[in-house]
């Protein structure tokens, strides 16, 4: 593998692309092979292959161990100017609580000596500020900055592979557009969720979800919450939002994430109200994303 292009189509299903990357037998692996390898180690191939940019930077540029010095006197650097400050708000604080109220007034002539010299030390730690970015120009260099290209919507190429309890005649797949029917309906109209395969590692700019009705049903999507898987494979909580009702007139209605994934979790919280059946409607829901280079 060292020499020529490296072949990651999996070890033992010649034209099956591979998932994941095994380290102790050195093999690129599709899904179906993951439970004989389960117990080794195992990393998926998308998070290999961005670690691997950085690897090739690190040892391009510096060791791992010179790099790791570098980033720990800028690391201290800036604990060192961090704590410097807090002390001078600290004391600041003490002062000022220990003071006569702040005057209101619009004009500085009105202020007495001691309450002009509490805003000049104010000013003076807001223009010190300044400093802390200098010493984050040390640091800048080992920022990964990964570009995106390819910018689209995509559904029906994304798999559910997890969800709570759906209606059984108006299944999830059909808010991906992979079945036939209008809507998408969560029996109950409290805490469901469903988790989102993208297929590979995307950068996931944003979500798009569709409620719009011909009746105006009041059992719509309210508040939902969404998480990504990281590169540690821990869900990461990326945000919470609400779903507009709007009289049902905007279509696709859009959130943004802006991070990088494969796999999204998203938990769809409550309705508007339950007037129109013991359901969450969804009528359409992609994801916006590009590939990431």
């Amino acid at each position: 593998m060292e020499n020529g292009k490296i072949n990651k189509e999996c070890f033992h299903h010649e034209g099956k692309i591979s998932t994941f990357y095994c380290f102790d037998d050195k093999q690129f692996l599709c899904d179906h092979c993951f439970k004989e390898h389960r117990k080794h180690n195992l990393e998926i191939i998308s998070v290999v292959e961005k670690n691997e940019k950085i690897y090739k930077k690190i040892r391009k540029d510096n060791t791992m161990t010179d790099s790791l010095e570098e980033i720990k006197e800028a690391l201290n650097e800036l604990r060192n100017d961090i704590e410097e400050k807090l002390n001078k708000i600290n004391n600041m604080l003490f002062s000022l609580k220990h003071s006569t109220p702040f005057p209101n007034s619009d004009s500085i002539y009105n202020l007495n000596f001691q309450e002009y010299e509490n805003l000049e030390a104010y000013l003076k730690l807001i223009e010190s500020l300044n400093e802390l970015d200098n010493k984050l120009i040390k640091l800048k260099k080992y920022k990964i900055i990964n570009k995106y290209i390819n910018l689209r919507e995509i559904n029906k190429e994304v798999n559910i592979i997890g969800s709570s309890r759906a209606t059984s005649g108006c299944p999830l797949d059909i808010m991906l557009g992979k079945s036939l029917g209008v809507y998408s309906l969560f029996e109950g109209t409290n805490n469901h969720f469903a988790i989102f395969d993208l297929q590979k590692n995307l950068y996931l700019k944003e979500i798009l979800i569709s409620v719009k009705q011909k009746y105006n049903y009041g059992c719509v999507l309210k508040n939902f919450k969404v998480s990504i898987k990281n590169n540690f494979g821990n869900w990461e909580e990326v945000n919470s939002f609400i779903c507009q009702r709007n009289e049902y007139e905007i279509d696709m209605q859009a959130f943004p994430i802006e991070r990088e994934t494969q796999f999204v979790r998203i938990d769809f919280i409550d309705t508007w109200s339950n007037i129109g059946g013991n359901y969450i409607l969804i009528r359409k829901l992609s994801f916006k994303v590009a590939d990431i280079i």
